[in-house]
């Protein structure tokens, strides 16, 4: 276990080495910047409960059946139960909060709801056994299909349409995005052809004059016509559970790419990142 440990923990530290020209330097960045700048706390401080309205937001009354099967299961198994309640309890005890940060504790609980899911069908004999796993089905339908879902169905499929429909244009020699910030909102490399180079795209159509690309991806709603660009189609990307969206625009222009006339796009901190490192600083 002391080894399984250590050895993710080295080699991460490796990793920075190669990457980042220091060992360990995303670790100690990490605790610099959250503990003593204090930017997560900038960004939103919640109260100890917060992960139990997520969950309950997600699960609804479904929730209360999950951690009744989860509690049977822990006692038949209690390991992994008690390893998911400690990363609850670890995390709720830190001010900003996240969703992605308790996520290693659902399939534990999962885990432990579905042995006591089967202790229990078990109770029932066979004749009854097999609603257990007919209502789990049920379940999941009906939370599936909830509004509440919306956002972990459709989250990124602007991004990854407006991809796909370039990638599919076999006269596209080239990518900008438009403005360079939104780089993380892509999909980079992911849904296009090998040859494809994705350049900084420009924030205004007096500015879209660059030769080394003839397709923009557009995140802040600019209007490319003036620069000999048509506009292709758009998407709406759901951003949050509170119903924000961010409309995604793919524009396109005829004619080939010049080479090395571009920016290249490159991984630039996000604005609101570095407007909260300025502030936490202050």
């Amino acid at each position: 276990m002391l080894a399984g440990l250590v050895a993710p923990v080295l080699l991460g530290g490796g990793l920075d080495a190669i990457t980042w020209g220091m060992p360990f330097q995303s670790f100690g960045l990490n605790v610099y910047y959250n503990v003593v700048v204090g930017v997560a706390a900038h960004f939103s401080v919640n109260p100890p409960l917060y992960y139990l309205g997520l969950e309950w937001f997600a699960w609804g009354p479904f929730g209360l059946l999950i951690a009744l099967c989860a509690l049977r299961g822990g006692r038949a198994l209690p390991l992994p139960l008690l390893a998911a309640v400690m990363i609850f309890v670890v995390h709720s005890l830190i001010g900003h909060k996240e969703e992605r940060f308790v996520s290693a504790a659902l399939p534990l609980i999962f885990t432990a709801a579905g042995l006591g899911s089967v202790l229990w069908a078990n109770r029932l004999g066979a004749r009854w056994w097999a609603a257990v796993p007919v209502g789990w089905l049920v379940a999941s339908a009906v939370l599936a299909a909830a509004p509440s879902a919306r956002i972990y169905w459709e989250h990124g499929r602007g991004s990854i349409a407006a991809m796909q429909l370039i990638n599919a244009d076999p006269h596209t020699c080239g990518v900008a995005v438009s403005p360079p910030e939104s780089w993380s909102a892509t999909g980079g490399y992911t849904y296009l052809r090998p040859g494809l180079a994705l350049f900084e795209g420009p924030a205004e159509a007096s500015t879209a004059v660059e030769a080394g690309y003839n397709a923009i991806i557009d995140h802040a709603g600019a209007d490319f016509t003036a620069a000999g660009y048509r506009r292709a189609r758009c998407w709406d990307d759901p951003l949050n559970r509170s119903g924000d969206v961010r409309h995604i625009c793919v524009w396109q222009r005829p004619g080939l790419c010049v080479a090395n006339a571009g920016v290249p796009l490159r991984a630039t901190m996000d604005p609101f990142v570095a407007a909260a490192i300025r502030s936490a600083r202050k």
